[in-house]
Parts: C-alpha cells; sequence; structure tokens
C-alpha cells in the first residue's frame, strides 16, 4: 500500500507547472514549492532520511505527523488541483507551541523553572510571603495574590557549583508584564566571584529579584550587557532565534562574549552531550538556553527505537548533570529525521527546531556569507550556525546589530 501511495505522490508531482512561493510545504526551503517538496515528504514517509529536509513544512494537513497525505497534498498544490492547504495556520518554521502549567491563582504570576528540581521559590508581596512552591525543570506559572513591592525569591540553594538554581522569565502583576532580565536589583546572581547583582533572569544563591511595579519609577533598560544576560531581548518588529549547533567547544567563551556584548541576551546552544560539560560554564554565566543536539551527533536514520532513545536520552542526562535545565526541544544531528526518530522525541518532550535559513558555515562559507544569510532572518526564524566555525564567530558582532537595526529582538527556545 505504501508504494502504491508513494508512485502516485510522485506521478502527480511530475507535472511541471511554475512553482510558488509558500512557506508551508517548503520542505526544502528553495523560496517555493516544487516537485523536489513532494518526494522529500514520500520518501521522508517511507523512510528513506531525505537530506536538506525541514519537516516543520510538511505536516500540511495538521494531522500531527507526516504521511502520504502530505506528500499527495503538496502534489495537488504543485500543480494547481489546490489552492490552499488544510493546515494554513501553522506557524513560522521554529517557533515553538508550549503548553503552560499553571501553579497557584492571583494577580501575580511569576514564569520560572529549577535547573535540578526541588528549588523553593516563595512570591513576596512588601516584605510578606503570599506564595510558596517547589519547582521542577521544566518553565511553570507560579500564581499569587498581592500589592506593593513584589520579590521573587529563592530560599534553599544547595551552593554547589552545577546545582539548585532558579530561572525567572517573567512576573505579570496586574497583567502588566515586567522581564526578570530588565530589573536593577538582583540579590541572588553570581556574578563576579560573590551573590548580588542586577539585569539577570538567573538566581544562583538565596536572595530575589526586585520587581517594578509602577508605584516606583523603574530604571532605564541597561545599555550595558553583564556577563549575567542583562538587558531587554525584544524588538519593535519581533524577535529571531539565534542558535548554534555543536558545542561547547573552545569557541564557546568567546562566543558567548561576543553575543552580550553585541547585545544579543538571549540565544539558545544545541549542545552534543558528550561534549558536556566542557566550556558550558559560559552559556550559564549568559543566561543562555542549552538543548539537545544528540549524545554523539551521529547518522540515527537507520536505528532503530531504542538506540535512538538512549542517545538522545543521555544526552538530557548530559545536560542536565552539568546544571542546566532538562531540554524541552532538539535539533537533529545532521537535519535527518525519520518516523522513529520523530516517536522518540514525542516520548521525551522534546520539540524538533529546524532551521529556517542555512548560513552554509559548516560548508566553508565566509565570513560576509554567513552575515548576509542571516540579513535574509525575519521575525520568528533561526538560522542554522555552529559555534566551532571561526567565519561564523567572526560574524557575529555584525549580525546582531544588522538584526536590531532592523528592530528585531532575540527570544530563546
Amino acid at each position: 500500500m505504501k508504494k502504491s501511495l508513494l508512485v502516485l505522490a510522485l506521478v502527480l508531482a511530475s507535472f511541471v507547472v511554475f512553482g510558488q512561493s509558500y512557506s508551508l510545504g517548503d520542505t526544502n526551503h528553495s523560496g517555493g514549492i516544487d516537485v523536489v517538496d513532494a518526494l522529500l515528504i514520500a520518501q521522508a514517509y517511507v523512510g528513506l532520511n531525505p537530506s536538506n529536509y525541514y519537516e516543520s513544512e510538511a505536516d500540511v494537513d495538521c494531522s500531527g505527523g507526516i504521511d502520504i497525505v502530505d506528500a499527495l497534498l503538496v502534489a495537488q498544490y504543485y500543480v494547481g488541483l489546490i489552492s490552499s492547504f488544510p493546515c494554513q495556520s501553522t506557524p513560522p518554521p521554529g517557533t515553538t507551541t508550549t503548553t503552560t502549567t499553571s501553579i497557584g491563582g492571583g494577580n501575580i504570576i511569576a514564569r520560572a523553572r529549577g535547573t535540578m528540581g526541588g528549588e523553593k521559590l516563595e512570591i513576596q508581596a512588601n516584605g510578606t510571603t503570599v506564595g510558596s512552591f517547589t519547582m521542577s525543570t521544566s518553565y511553570a506559572d507560579y500564581s499569587a495574590s498581592g500589592s506593593g513591592t513584589i520579590r521573587v525569591v529563592f530560599t534553599n540553594d544547595d551552593q554547589l557549583e552545577n546545582g539548585m538554581d532558579i530561572q525567572v522569565d517573567y512576573v505579570d502583576i496586574n497583567g502588566t508584564r515586567y522581564q526578570a532580565e530588565d530589573q536593577a536589583t538582583n540579590t541572588a546572581v553570581y556574578v563576579n566571584g560573590a551573590c548580588g547583582g542586577e539585569y539577570s533572569e538567573w538566581l544562583h544563591c538565596n536572595g530575589y529579584i526586585e520587581f517594578y511595579t509602577g508605584e516606583v519609577t523603574p530604571p532605564p533598560t541597561s545599555t550595558t550587557t553583564t556577563s549575567t544576560g542583562g538587558g531587554s531581548c525584544d524588538g519593535a518588529n519581533g524577535n529571531v532565534y539565534l542558535t548554534f549547533d555543536d558545542g561547547p567547544t573552545g569557541n564557546t567563551q568567546s562566543l558567548c562574549s561576543s553575543l552580550t556584548n553585541a547585545g544579543a541576551c538571549k540565544a539558545t546552544f544545541f549542545v552534543i552531550g558528550q561534549n558536556m560539560p566542557g566550556n558550558s560554564s559560559a552559556y550559564k554565566s549568559a543566561g543562555f538556553s542549552v538543548q539537545n543536539h544528540s549524545q554523539t551527533h551521529s547518522h540515527m536514520g537507520s536505528w532503530g527505537y531504542q538506540q535512538v532513545y538512549n542517545d538522545l536520552n543521555q544526552a538530557n542526562s548530559s545536560i542536565q548533570n552539568a546544571g542546566f535545565p532538562k531540554p524541552t526541544v532538539i535539533r537533529l544531528p545532521y537535519l535527518e529525521s525519520s518516523s522513529t526518530i520523530q516517536s522518540v522525541c514525542s516520548e521525551l518532550g522534546l520539540q524538533i527546531i529546524s532551521p529556517s535559513i542555512d548560513t552554509q558555515d559548516w560548508n566553508g562559507a565566509s565570513t560576509q556569507s554567513i552575515i548576509n544569510a542571516c540579513n535574509s532572518l525575519n521575525a520568528g526564524g533561526n538560522p542554522l550556525m555552529h559555534e566551532n566555525q571561526s567565519n561564523t564567530l567572526a560574524a557575529i558582532t555584525t549580525i546582531v546589530q544588522n538584526l536590531k537595526n532592523r528592530g528585531l529582538g532575540f527570544r530563546q527556545y
């Protein structure tokens, strides 16, 4: 049955007409839908593991998986039998859809997570504790009721180098959002060998972030970035996700410093588990996100379920053992996918993040070529870059400045 459906898809796709520019269905990111897109989906469905295939654009019927129907729909669109796909609301490539866990209730909502699980968080209003919570390693919304000066407090630091820490994304107070990294008072961030600082979303020590609520004039947004990832990252025209694969490497510290010095206080690093911990402390100091890029960076297309599971699960463990939260997203090695790999990722709670552009830094692209590629980034997009490439490191400052000049800011997965 699979073979006959595949043949049907290929026959439909063989009719040659002019392609159209359409994001959904453009599975090879060529800028339009053509015969290759239908072929790639069909090949992926029967387990042939095609290269240069971006699965984020393949589920055109929003069924939650890739099957021969998607290949048929792309082929039909290509030859003009249909003018749109059933799945017109698919997010741009690289964006994530998250389910928020809410704990408690009230007009104060603190979005936060722990690095190990078991961290104790308090919400205080005018010095009175109005909510106490035990953290997990996944982001959740912790809610309480109160007014006045609001503090998010870490109370049970274990004082280990790679032990318990809390990462606070933001606090909503009466519907107004206050980013943690925009607050001038943080007594719990560890910087320059001591506890206490400013403009950071991290609580490394027992202490608190104090949130301005409108009753006190907030400080101006910091224009000087620090090693703790401070400053506002949102752009007036939206945000991009700067992503880097294959770390940690000898370039990690320099890359993190270049990003923060240029004003990109959020970035995502897809690390290889067997490289951890390496120089991963640089990620932590900068407040960057560390996510899964497999344990061994192998070609996994021919692997069985258990072999894939063991590799990806071990990468999660390597990342957590280095003091980072459990990963929630993954960049697949070589961008190679299969139904088995997809099933394992689903089982492990890992959303597959495909790049929206390929800088070709892995293929010897020049510094200027990498910059030019990133100039095409739009809000919600993420580039394929690698931290072990010297030309990428040389390009970062210009990339960040160009994006900022276009009113784009920075987010991380």
